[in-house]
């Protein structure tokens, strides 16, 4: 779950987009890659809370889908709601692969409420 450790990050990144003339999209896209790239869960966490703010999660949802299998970060129950809400027919197949992972980092509650959103996503 999204927590409230990343406001020194947040604010830095707000100083960047309204202090130039940034691309927002484009800023949150590789914002995420170097995440990726660099095993960076709080940069995925950061860029999930970005997209929320600009209303930009459905222009990431491919990126979000991407990194939903891996477990390198904590934010796969927050894609899931993500892929929940802007789901469609090409989301099923990660999803379905979603309800055989077991994350290190849930606790028995958390994993059931986990695989119940899973599960409760538009089919």
């Amino acid at each position: 779950m999204i927590h409230l450790s990343w406001g020194k990050s947040v604010f830095k990144i707000f100083n960047i987009l309204f202090r130039d003339e940034v691309d927002i999209l484009e800023f949150m896209k590789n914002y995420l890659q170097d995440g990726v790239d660099n095993k960076n869960g709080d940069r995925v966490e950061s860029c999930i809370i970005l997209s929320s703010l600009f209303k930009k999660h459905q222009l990431m949802l491919d990126r979000y889908k991407n990194i939903l299998l891996e477990n390198w970060h904590e934010q796969q129950e927050d894609i899931v709601d993500i892929i929940g809400y802007h789901s469609n027919m090409i989301s099923i197949p990660i999803l379905i692969k979603c309800l055989d992972l077991k994350y290190d980092w849930l606790a028995i509650d958390d994993f059931y409420s986990f695989h119940k959103k899973i599960r409760g996503c538009p089919r």
